[in-house]
């Protein structure tokens, strides 16, 4: 199955800007309008930044992998329908709603179609861990980095000595469908107020 992880190191001062900008946004913002804007707060932006950086390489990983479907119409634009589930831990109303809007947006606007004659399709389901156990995928992978890591180091591994073997077996790294990307912090917190309305900004520095 086609993964992605990313290590995002702390770079400064990038890093600290970003909190420091986002922190005085939500601040700014929740004053302004009295509500609690938690989609706003730095911690929760970053997250989707780099879950949207995720998922670009993970479409790329599939499309290059698998190709895209039959011909949709008669300009021969193929398909790729994806479907997303999220752990219903995101259970507000106003999170899911947020990335069924995101990914019907992108949808919409992707520039695959131009670019590569693909036309997506999204559906975002949400489920418990019971419901879709692959929903228990990014903790075995974090975790098998992790221990990983911790090896390279020389540090001493008080873990199971199957998780130590899957950290350590190459092909985790040599798979073509595992993509490690591992970049400095580079982000600007993208949101800014311009006449009260929430615009976005450049979000790299």
């Amino acid at each position: 199955m086609p993964s992605v992880t990313i290590h995002c190191q702390r770079s400064e001062p990038a890093w600290s800007q970003f909190w420091k900008e986002g922190r005085e946004f939500h601040r700014e913002f929740s004053n302004q309008t009295r509500h609690k804007a938690s989609l706003f707060k730095p911690g929760t932006v970053l997250r989707y930044l780099l879950f949207e950086k995720a998922v670009a390489l993970l479409v790329a990983v599939i499309v290059r992998e698998c190709g895209a479907g039959a011909p949709i119409d008669t300009g021969g634009i193929g398909s790729l329908s994806l479907s997303l589930v999220f752990d219903r831990e995101i259970e507000d109303p106003e999170g899911q709603a947020t990335l069924e809007e995101a990914f019907g947006h992108w949808e919409k606007t992707s520039r695959l179609r131009d670019r590569l004659g693909i036309a997506p399709k999204v559906r975002v389901e949400f489920a418990t861990e019971q419901e879709e156990p692959l929903l228990l995928l990014p903790d075995f992978i974090a975790g098998a980095l992790h221990v990983r890591s911790l090896s390279a180091k020389g540090e001493r591994l008080d873990f199971p000595a199957q998780l130590i073997g899957a950290a350590k077996d190459p092909e985790l790294a040599l798979s073509p469908i595992f993509v490690e990307s591992e970049e400095p912090f580079c982000h600007k917190y993208p949101l800014g107020l311009e006449d009260g309305r929430v615009v976005l900004r450049n979000r790299l520095g």
